[in-house]
């Protein structure tokens, strides 16, 4: 009990703005489109408190007889109608055989008419027909005679919409005139009601003008909480769709419709499809396929065999332009994933050139450091041997000086004659350009050695690091290529150093490159 009390106040509470705002319609079809969004959101609560109020009329079946229970019954069919339709005619039925059982005609005439105008939901015509052709015949009282005109108008209305031979077509729609003009009779016309039922009248008769003035009075008059609003509102959507220029309004009316469906807790509509087809033509996928979705669920529910087919009719292209939409999508999103590869190649590309550029710049790096290294090392080479040919040029005028002052220059001649000193100093030279040369150069005999033939090549003594021929090679190697400088530096004829270096050249692999090789080493 507590939860339909609190469906109930839920309902009142979504509702009473829709009621108290009723005269400040929406003003443009994108607000009425956004109200009606909001309206289908909370569609549950509607349909829920509808639900409620045929629980708590039918907890009251059990206690309730005769008359009382004939008009609870009515009240549970009046729940139903464009709600569930198996449920109306099953309680069409109880009503039926509940008001026969008290005698009460005009209460049986009055739900067969609902039955009667119920059928042709479902499909049944043929029997439909049959039961109005049975109670015409009999006479209807003068009570339900507006009920039987919308009985009958609303049949032959639904089987001229969904016959299409010609001739039945005809038939029908001569059927369905006939009976819209008695109703707009038979009602009082100063009522919304009357003034709703000369419009659908006017609108057989081609009379447009005055079916537009109808109809926006209702609209105008009537609350979206009434039914009346929404039958008014979609038949004036459906004036305006036949117009190409006023499609706006059309979506306008009909959206309106749709909300007071919601609000009225009606499942079996039409305005919600008709929305939905037109947003579709105008691009509009996501809203049209929503409430094309929502329009079916609401059909099959609702038990209406045709609505669920006409829900069903636009059903497939909404849904093959949603898919076509997606495709699009996943084609461009593909698109961008290949750029985006393409992209990453670019990027992955760009740093490994960067790597082998910084690599080379590094590579750069250290061969300056290794040059400065050995600028440094020579220089300091340099330093050494300068000062070492100082301190015996020192040691030489001392001795020269002693030998003059004791008068001993025979001694002195003797000394400088026997080439002791000079021999010395040759050695000396020769030890510190050696242990500087391969201290720059640590791989020079391999290279050189890898040049010349394997039977042919320099093999050095435990201790030795050059020998005269790689000597040669050495002062080749620092640019220095004149025989007679590399005779004068190591003491040697000029012959000398052109006999070895024809030497060399005869054990080299190629005669001819050779020495241009030996310069190259270090350089790479």
């Amino acid at each position: 009990m507590l939860k339909t009390y609190l469906s109930l106040l839920m309902a009142l509470i979504v509702c009473f703005p829709m009621s108290a705002s009723r005269d400040e319609l929406p003003a443009s079809v994108e607000d009425a489109l956004e109200l009606l969004d909001k309206t289908l959101e909370n569609s549950d609560l509607y349909y829920s408190a509808k639900e409620s109020r045929i629980d708590s009329l039918m907890k009251l079946v059990p206690v309730r007889r005769g008359v009382q229970l004939m008009l609870l019954y009515e009240e549970v069919c009046d729940e139903y109608k464009s709600y569930d339709t198996d449920s109306l005619l099953k309680y069409c039925q109880l009503a039926w055989d509940e008001a026969r059982n008290c005698g009460d005609r005009l209460t049986e005439e009055q739900i067969s008419l609902l039955w009667i105008e119920t059928l042709p939901i479902k499909g049944v015509t043929v029997e439909a027909v049959h039961a109005l052709d049975s109670m015409k015949r009999k006479g209807i009282s003068e009570e339900n005679r507006v009920a039987f005109y919308r009985a009958a108008n609303d049949l032959y209305l639904m089987m001229s919409l969904n016959f299409s031979q010609p001739v039945s077509k005809d038939k029908y729609m001569a059927l369905r005139t006939l009976y819209a003009d008695s109703l707009a009779s038979a009602v009082d016309p100063s009522t919304p009601a009357g003034q709703f039922y000369r419009a659908r009248a006017s609108a057989l008769h081609g009379q447009d003008t005055e079916v537009v003035g109808l109809l926006s009075e209702v609209v105008e008059t009537v609350p979206m909480s009434d039914h009346l609003f929404a039958r008014a509102s979609s038949m004036l959507g459906s004036y305006y769709r036949k117009i190409p220029e006023r499609r706006d309004e059309a979506i306008y009316y009909k959206a309106l419709a749709a909300v007071s469906d919601v609000l009225c807790g009606v499942r079996e509509e039409t305005a919600l499809h008709a929305v939905a087809q037109m947003l579709y033509e105008q691009g509009d996928i996501d809203r049209s396929y929503r409430y094309i979705s929502h329009s079916l669920n609401n059909a099959v529910l609702s038990g209406s065999a045709i609505r669920a087919m006409q829900a069903t009719d636009g059903l497939p292209i909404i849904s093959g332009a949603f898919r076509e939409r997606d495709q699009r999508k996943l084609d461009i999103m593909t698109w961008l994933l290949v750029a985006l590869v393409i992209a990453m190649g670019v990027i992955v590309g760009s740093l490994l050139f960067i790597r082998r550029e910084v690599k080379t710049l590094n590579a750069l790096k250290q061969k300056s450091y290794e040059a400065n290294l050995l600028k440094d090392t020579f220089i300091s080479q340099f330093l050494n041997l300068c000062s070492i040919y100082m301190e015996k040029l020192e040691e030489f005028s001392r001795i020269a000086g002693r030998k003059i002052t004791a008068g001993q220059v025979e001694d002195l001649y003797a000394l400088i004659k026997s080439g002791k000193m000079l021999e010395e100093q040759k050695l000396l030279f020769i030890e510190i350009f050696d242990n500087a040369f391969t201290r720059i150069y640590p791989t020079f005999v391999d290279e050189v050695n890898l040049l010349l033939q394997k039977d042919k090549r320099v093999v050095l003594p435990e201790g030795v690091k050059l020998n005269t021929e790689l000597r040669i090679l050495a002062f080749m190697r620092l640019g220095l290529d004149d025989s007679a400088q590399i005779a004068r530096f190591m003491g040697l004829s000029l012959n000398t150093i052109y006999t070895y270096r024809n030497k060399l050249k005869s054990k080299a692999l190629n005669r001819e490159t050779f020495e241009d090789s030996v310069v190259k080493i270090g350089l790479s």
